[in-house]
Parts: C-alpha cells; structure tokens; sequence
C-alpha cells in the first residue's frame, strides 16, 4: 500500500510534456528558371524557425544578379526572388539559401543566355533530306545544298 501511494505521489507531480520539434524549412519552388530579360518569382516558405537567405554562384560566391525583397523571415511567409537580366554571353546559375543552424533548404535559379544576333535568320543546310524534314517539322527553316548543282 505505501508503495502504490508512492507512485500516485510521483505520478501527480509530472508537469506537461514538452515536445521539441527540430527546426526545419521548405520552399516552393525549389527551381525556378528565369528568361534571359529578367523575371520575378513568388516563394512560398514553410518553417519552424527563422531563418537567412544567401544568393550564391556555382563557385559559393556572392552575386548581385538574384535579389530578394527580404533578408530573413520566421515561420510560414511568402518571398520575391526577382533574377535580372542576363548581358553576359552564358547561361547563369545560382542557389539562393535558407538557414538556420541545421536546417536548410535551396532554390535553384537557372538563366537563360541572352539572345545572340537576333537580326540574323539561323538555317538548316544539309544534304540529308530527312534531316530537313525533321528541321522543319520544328518550324526551323532548312534548305538543300546547292554547291552541286550548275548554275544556268
């Protein structure tokens, strides 16, 4: 009897339990892939914590070609990613980051190169008949090869 009246004592002086959730954070979209004149993207982030953002190239450094309209944020809030244009002759690629000590999470940005002579018409020329018919199938004009032929 003095042994169950121990544990009631010891049951009654429990508190609540406390649970602890590890920090975590998600974005949608996780990629996004910009035009080469520049475009603005709405993020979606889900967390527990608050977090930072980084922007940084393939090489971990920073760019200033990604801007995002906060630096940092806590919990479930929505963000703009704006890319700018691309004058660089190559496509351009960046991650922009959320942290917060364990808990990460990234969205790709991808970049189209810009538009290179858009003043010039691009053709297919060829021989091969059936690569012509492919070519223009897919709406790019293509030609014959005319070096063999005699002019009249």
């Amino acid at each position: 009897m003095l042994c169950a009246a121990g544990m009631l004592a010891a049951g009654c002086n429990k508190g609540p339990e406390v649970i602890v959730e590890d920090p975590y954070i998600t974005v949608t979209p996780d990629h996004v892939e910009a035009a080469y004149e520049g475009q603005i993207f709405d993020i979606q982030v889900e967390s527990n914590c608050a977090w930072t953002i980084s922007k940084t190239d393939a090489e971990g450094t920073a760019i200033d070609w990604v801007k995002c309209d906060r630096a940092t944020g806590k919990g479930n809030v929505a963000f703009r990613v704006r890319v700018y244009k691309n004058n660089t002759a190559e496509e351009r690629r960046a991650t922009v980051t959320l942290a917060y000590e364990g808990a990460k999470a990234f969205i790709d940005v991808v970049q189209a190169l810009r538009e290179v002579r858009k003043d010039r018409e691009v053709v297919l020329v060829s021989k091969d008949i059936n690569m012509r018919i492919k070519a223009r199938a897919l709406g790019l004009p293509a030609e014959d090869y005319q070096n063999d032929k005699t002019l009249d």
